[in-house]
C-alpha cells in the first residue's frame, strides 16, 4: 500500500504501508547517477585507476538504501503513530545513513571537491570537530524537547526540514571520522575514540529524561491523537522504548564505533614499536 508522505494517519499502519515522495526519489536516484557517474569518468581519464574500490560503492549504495527505508518504508508511516518508531528513523537518518554515505567517497572524489574554493573552506570549517560535535549535539538534544518536537510531528514543513538538517548536521559530525585522508580533515585514531566517546553524552541524557519521564508523563502529546494504538504499545510504554533506543541504542553504537578508533590506534602503535625493534642497526 503506498500513502503520501507526512500528512497525517494511514488507514491500515503497518510493514505494507510504503510511500511514494518524488522528492525523496529523485533526491536518491540523483546522488546515486552523480556518484557513479563520476566513477566512470574517473576511469575514463585515468586508464588503471579504480575511482572508487568496490567496497566504497557498496557502502554508497547502502547509504542510499537506508534513506529510501528511513523516508519511504514503514518506519516513516509508523513514526506518527509511535516514537519508537521516530525514533528508530533518527537512528537511521544520523548514525547509519551518512556514515555509509561518506565511507564511500574515495580521496580523488574528494580532492576534486577541494578545488571548490569557498565551498570547500566553508565545508571545513563546519566539519572541523569541535564545530561539528556542537551543531549536531545541540540539534539533536533540541529537537527531542517537547515544545519542538510537538511541531515537528504536527507540521509537514517543519517535520521536512528538520529531517534535512538532521541529515545535514550529521554528515558533518561523521567527518572527520570518515574522510578520505589526513590532509581533507580526517582526526587520528586515538582522537577518533575520543570525538565518537563524546557523541555518546548527549543521547544518553536525552534518552534517560525521557525513558523515566514515562513513569509520570507523556511527553509528546501529539502521539495521543494517533487513531489507535499500533502492536498494542500503549503511550507510556513506547515512549520508554523510544528513550531506551536513544539512551542505549545510540550510545552503545557511539562506543562500539569509538572502540575500534582505540584499537587501531593502539594497533598502529603496536606496528610503529614492532618496525622500530626489527629494524636494522647501521654497521659502525
Amino acid at each position: 500500500m503506498f500513502v503520501p508522505l507526512h500528512v497525517g494517519f494511514a488507514e491500515n499502519p503497518g510493514f505494507g504501508s510504503w510511500q511514494f515522495e518524488p522528492t525523496v526519489v529523485i533526491g536518491v536516484a540523483l546522488a546515486g547517477f552523480l556518484y557513479f557517474r563520476w566513477i566512470r569518468q574517473f576511469e575514463r581519464s585515468h586508464p588503471g585507476e579504480q575511482g572508487a574500490s568496490a567496497a566504497k560503492q557498496v557502502s554508497f549504495g547502502l547509504g542510499l538504501a537506508t534513506f529510501v527505508i528511513a523516508l519511504l518504508s514503514p518506519v516513516d508511516v509508523l513514526g506518527s503513530y509511535l516514537l519508537t518508531m521516530h525514533m528508530t528513523q533518527h537512528i537511521l537518518l544520523t548514525i547509519v545513513g551518512p556514515p555509509l554515505l561518506l565511507a564511500g567517497l574515495s580521496a580523488s572524489m574528494v580532492q576534486r571537491w577541494t578545488e571548490l574554493g569557498r565551498a570547500w573552506d566553508v565545508w571545513r570549517i563546519l566539519t572541523k570537530p569541535v564545530v561539528a560535535f556542537i551543531l549536531f549535539n545541540a540539534l539533536f538534544s533540541l529537537m527531542h524537547l517537547p515544545v519542538f518536537y510537538n511541531v515537528i510531528l504536527r507540521n509537514e514543513i517543519v517535520h521536512i526540514a528538520t529531517h534535512l538538517t538532521l541529515i545535514g548536521a550529521a554528515l558533518l559530525s561523521w567527518w572527520s571520522v570518515l574522510a578520505p585522508g589526513r590532509q581533507f580533515g580526517e582526526l587520528s585514531q586515538a582522537m577518533k575514540g575520543i570525538y565518537l566517546l563524546a557523541h555518546t553524552v548527549s543521547g544518553q541524557i536525552v534518552g534517560a529524561i525521557i525513558t523515566f519521564a514515562s513513569a509520570s508523563s507523556i511527553l509528546y502529546v501529539e502521539y495521543t491523537h494517533a487513531p489507535e494504538r499500533v502492536w498494542g504499545l500503549s503511550l507510556t510504554t513506547d515512549q520508554e522504548i523510544g528513550g531506551l533506543l536513544m539512551w542505549i541504542g545510540v550510545g552503545t553504537f557511539y562506543m562500539l564505533a569509538a572502540g575500534v578508533g582505540f584499537y587501531r590506534w593502539a594497533d598502529e602503535a603496536d606496528s610503529r614499536e614492532r618496525s622500530r625493534i626489527t629494524k636494522p642497526k647501521p654497521v659502525q
